[in-house]
């Protein structure tokens, strides 16, 4: 058991250490108002299968900054993200 959650911390780790190296580069999207599609919706992608809150935060984030061009893709991630943690939401 003690080898399965050590394998889970390093995950989390690794998933943090992705997380801080990404999110520079998601707010110089944000901020430099970016409309390049395929770039958003790689960083929504990655930031969706993180499962840290950090993560999920930046996604909404992105998330709004892409509804302000592209609401119908932007809901598709919403609604990809509710899938997802939907059991998380309802807690």
């Amino acid at each position: 058991m003690d080898e399965i959650h050590k394998l889970i911390d390093e995950i989390i780790n690794m998933q943090k250490e992705l997380f801080y190296s990404i999110k520079p580069i998601v707010i110089n999207i944000i901020k430099s108002r970016s409309k390049d599609t395929i770039i958003i919706e790689k960083y929504l992608d990655i930031l969706l299968n993180m499962n840290i809150e950090e993560a999920h935060e930046l996604f909404f984030v992105l998330c709004d900054y892409y509804s302000t061009f592209d609401k119908e893709s932007s809901e598709f991630y919403l609604n990809e993200y509710k899938e997802i943690y939907e059991d998380e939401i309802i807690k």
